[in-house]
């Protein structure tokens, strides 16, 4: 059985309840949620910060267009919805106001894995458990043909 995420950790994510999610990995500093959405786990991805990669070309601002940019290098092109469709995979950013705030990759079974900053990795039943004060209200989607 997964260990719980930590009491620390919950209280970020009040929508997250036993049952919902489930902890998928140990904290880790390598790697971060936007690097892990699209599948990255040995460096971070973030604009502007010095040891964290940023794709070349594309603006280094934190910024709607600045993410969308970002993911499109990989492949990934915007989409309507979260909704599973198998012969593609799909990502969700989340924004708090304007501001990118977090990303999770939509798993084979429908279900979406994110990293929560460099603690745990999670995977979650639905996108609309991480919204709330710290990831924010808005989300755009992403998608791109399974490889």
């Amino acid at each position: 059985m997964p260990k719980p995420l930590r009491k620390e950790i919950r209280k970020h994510f009040p929508r997250l309840k036993p049952g919902n999610h489930k902890r998928t990995s140990d904290p880790d500093g390598f790697y971060n949620c936007i690097s892990w959405a699209v599948g990255e786990d040995k460096q971070g991805w973030w604009p502007g910060q010095a040891h964290l990669y940023w794709p070349p070309n594309v603006p280094v601002a934190e910024t709607e267009e600045a993410f969308i940019a970002a993911f499109e290098t990989k492949g990934f092109k915007r989409c309507g919805d979260g909704r599973l469709e198998t012969e593609f995979e799909k990502i969700v950013i989340y924004f708090k106001g304007i501001q990118p705030t977090h990303a999770s990759r939509q798993l084979k079974s429908g279900r979406w894995t994110s990293k929560l900053g460099p603690q745990e990795d999670i995977e979650h039943n639905a996108v609309g458990l991480l919204l709330g004060p710290d990831y924010g209200d808005r989300v755009i989607y992403m998608k791109r043909a399974r490889g």
